[in-house]
């Protein structure tokens, strides 16, 4: 069997690496518009904490932190109740179930991803 990283089969890689990154895009996209839209409206802030000998890293950190609560929280939403537990755990693990992978591997897998998304 070909293996693309050590002791890891080309076709699990291709599977988590796929749903890791569907999985994470939302939050992703509401992150970045979030950071961007506060960059852009709060600009005369990020210049003046400049001036003032601050740090780039500490002049936008507010707006940082306004951006990743939101990214954050809409992943978490998605891993919580209806999302998780209706529409994704199902969809995934009845490929894996008609493909003839056991339902407890299925869904040991589907929460190990889960995981990773957070």
């Amino acid at each position: 069997m070909y293996t693309y990283l050590p002791g890891i089969a080309l076709r699990y890689f291709i599977l988590i690496a796929g749903m890791l990154i569907g999985n994470s895009m939302t939050g992703i996209s509401l992150g970045v518009r979030r950071l961007v839209d506060g960059m852009r409206t709060q600009k005369n802030l990020v210049k003046g904490s400049l001036m003032l000998d601050a740090t780039p890293k500490m002049a936008a950190k507010q707006i940082v932190d306004n951006a990743f609560d939101p990214a954050i929280l809409s992943t978490i939403n998605s891993m919580v109740g209806i999302g998780m537990g209706i529409v994704f755990l199902l969809g995934m693990m009845t490929g894996q179930i008609l493909s003839g992978t056991s339902p407890v591997t299925a869904i040991e897998l589907r929460l190990f991803l889960e995981y990773l998304a957070v």
